[in-house]
């Protein structure tokens, strides 16, 4: 097939299902709410978070940037350490996007 056009994105498949809720809802309920049901540690949440968040500005959704950016600060303000995973994820953001 001709017609078939193939394009890659460096995005795991929960960052893409989180920017497909988020276009959706307006919000980030299934990785925010503390009454979700998810396994996750609060690394992995931050970690999680600094990718979409790079994702968010890619694909220029400035909202989720904002929203993204303050769920971030507050946890970071609860638990100091969790900035080095911020840190160390964000040095892993693809070029030409911005925490």
């Amino acid at each position: 097939d001709d017609d078939v056009l193939e394009v890659k994105l460096d995005y795991s498949g929960r960052v893409l299902q989180l920017l497909v809720e988020f276009c959706f809802t307006d919000k980030l309920a299934s990785l925010t709410d503390s009454n979700a049901k998810n396994n996750s540690t609060l690394e992995r949440k931050v970690r999680l978070l600094t990718q979409l968040n790079g994702a968010a500005h890619y694909f220029d959704i400035p909202k989720l940037e904002q929203d993204i950016q303050t769920h971030l600060n507050v946890m970071m303000t609860q638990h100091p350490s969790l900035a080095c995973a911020i840190l160390d994820e964000a040095s892993k953001v693809p070029s030409g996007e911005e925490l």
